[in-house]
């Protein structure tokens, strides 16, 4: 949350959640293993999603974001 506020962004809360495979399906798979709490909560207004495949493996990060 620090990032975020420093960007300029006014988040109330937030929570980065990870994910981590050999393909992207597995990658996406552990963001919801991960999230599967914070997830339906829909007092987090905003999100974002990045895929980094990398040699071998796939990196998966979801953030999101509540005011």
């Amino acid at each position: 949350m620090p990032v975020l506020q420093t960007l300029g962004y006014p988040a109330g809360k937030a929570k980065l959640i990870p994910g981590y495979g050999d393909t992207e399906e597995k990658a996406v798979r552990g963001v919801m293993v991960h999230g599967w709490e914070a997830i339906p909560d829909c007092t987090y207004t905003k999100y974002g999603v990045n895929v980094l495949p990398g040699d071998g493996y796939v990196l998966t990060a979801l953030i999101l974001v509540g005011e």
